[in-house]
C-alpha cells in the first residue's frame, strides 16, 4: 500500500540512502551528502524558510518502507504562487507508477487548494523516465535563458544539459487534463 506523508526527522537516513544509490545519483545534481543531511535536518526541524523559498519534503512509503521523497520549494513572485519540485525514488521501485501517484497527489493539492499557479521541475536531458513522467502529467517545456544555464552549471557543478518543465494550474484543472 502506498502512503504519501509529510517527511519527518526519522526519514533522513532513508532519504540519504536513496540519494546516494548509484543508479539514482547519476540522474541528479552532485551534492555533498553531509551538507545535504544538515539541510534536511534544518528544514525538518522547522528552519525551512530562506527568502523567498519555503522548503518542504513529502515522503513516499510502500508497506511502511520509505521508497522515495519529493522536495518542494514554495515561493511567490509578483503575487503569483509557484512551486519548484524535485524527487528521488529507489531504483528497485522504478516503473511501478509510484512517483506518478505521489506527484499527482501533490499536484492536486498545490494546483487546487493551495492556489499555486505554476509548478516547475527539471531533469537531465538523458533522463527518459523523468521526461515520460512529466509529459504524462502535462508538463510543458520551459525555456532556460543561456545565462541561467551557465549560472546553474557553475553552482551545481553540473555540465549535463538540463530540461526545465512547467505545469500551469489552468492546464491541470482543465476538464481535458487527466494524467494518462
Amino acid at each position: 500500500m502506498l502512503n504519501l506523508r509529510h517527511t519527518t526527522l526519522e526519514d533522513i537516513d532513508a532519504i540519504l540512502r536513496i540519494k546516494a544509490e548509484p543508479r539514482v545519483a547519476c540522474f541528479q545534481y552532485r551534492y555533498d551528502l553531509p551538507g545535504y543531511a544538515d539541510l534536511l535536518h534544518r528544514v525538518l526541524s522547522g528552519d525551512n524558510k530562506v527568502d523567498p523559498f519555503t522548503t518542504n519534503y513529502s515522503t513516499i512509503e510502500q508497506d511502511r518502507f520509505v521508497v522515495g521523497y519529493v522536495q518542494h520549494n514554495h515561493y511567490t513572485v509578483d503575487d503569483v504562487k509557484m512551486v519548484y519540485c524535485s524527487w528521488n525514488l529507489t531504483s528497485t521501485h522504478w516503473g511501478q507508477g509510484i512517483m506518478r501517484y505521489a506527484l499527482t497527489e501533490l499536484l492536486n493539492e498545490w494546483l487546487g487548494d493551495a492556489e499555486i499557479q505554476h509548478v516547475f521541475a527539471e531533469h537531465f536531458r538523458a533522463n527518459e523516465r523523468c521526461r515520460r513522467l512529466l509529459n504524462r502529467l502535462g508538463f510543458g517545456i520551459q525555456e532556460i535563458p543561456f545565462y541561467d544555464r551557465i549560472t546553474s552549471a557553475w553552482q551545481q557543478k553540473c555540465l549535463k544539459w538540463i530540461v526545465r518543465r512547467r505545469l500551469d494550474a489552468v492546464a491541470w484543472n482543465s476538464p481535458n487534463q487527466s494524467p494518462s
